[in-house]
């Protein structure tokens, strides 16, 4: 009986430091996103998205993203500023930041909508980041995505075909950064992985 009492306890133990470790919002420290990204015109090219190092933005705290190419850590790239909630992720970019912008409400019932901004470009002298009006047309659990929910997303202003997915709490099926603009041609970026520290949290199936 104390056997088991101790091996419960050391459980429950191990599971509160995991957990605070990644911590309770949907994006957090630690947290790597691996795209594939290409397209005709030149060659495929694998991208590395990290949370890594925590900044205070006011009285807000908040974690950086980082944008790896290819591997290559020592030319990491700063995207933007991101501020996460348990269902609901923001982000501050741009040359002369001056609000946060909705990235992501993973909270969305079927026909709920929002705007989200689109993290510019690097190097962008955007002073504002642009932001679309988005609406969930329907939640549908795939075997793609494991146990994961996923959002099927429209732009309703823009034809019926345009449409894309989420991953509820893990981002866009094809990218951190993909959130809206599905209708753009010339894309093909796939994200393949998403883990924090030791666990993975998402990966494709498809190869």
């Amino acid at each position: 009986m104390v056997i088991k009492l101790v091996k419960l306890l050391l459980a429950s133990v191990i599971a509160i430091s995991a957990q605070t470790a990644c911590g309770q919002n949907v994006f957090r420290e630690g947290m790597i996103w691996k795209t594939e990204t290409g397209n005709l015109s030149r060659r495929h090219m694998e991208l590395a998205y990290i949370l890594d190092g925590d900044t205070l933005i006011g009285k807000t705290h908040a974690l950086k993203l980082y944008c790896i190419k290819d591997g290559n850590t020592a030319r990491r790239e700063l995207r933007a500023i991101i501020r996460a909630e348990p269902d609901k992720v923001y982000f501050l970019s741009g040359s002369k930041p001056k609000k946060w912008i909705l990235l992501y409400d993973f909270s969305l019932k079927s026909g709920d909508g929002c705007h989200v901004g689109t993290i510019p470009p690097a190097g962008s002298m955007e002073s504002t980041p642009k932001t679309t009006y988005v609406r969930c047309k329907r939640l549908i659990n795939s075997g793609d995505s494991g146990e994961h929910t996923v959002m099927i997303m429209e732009e309703p202003f823009e034809g019926n075909d345009c449409t894309g997915r989420w991953i509820k709490g893990i981002g866009g099926i094809q990218g951190i950064l993909v959130n809206n603009g599905f209708c753009l041609d010339g894309r093909n970026t796939t994200l393949r992985q998403v883990t924090c520290g030791d666990s993975t949290l998402y990966k494709t199936t498809k190869l």
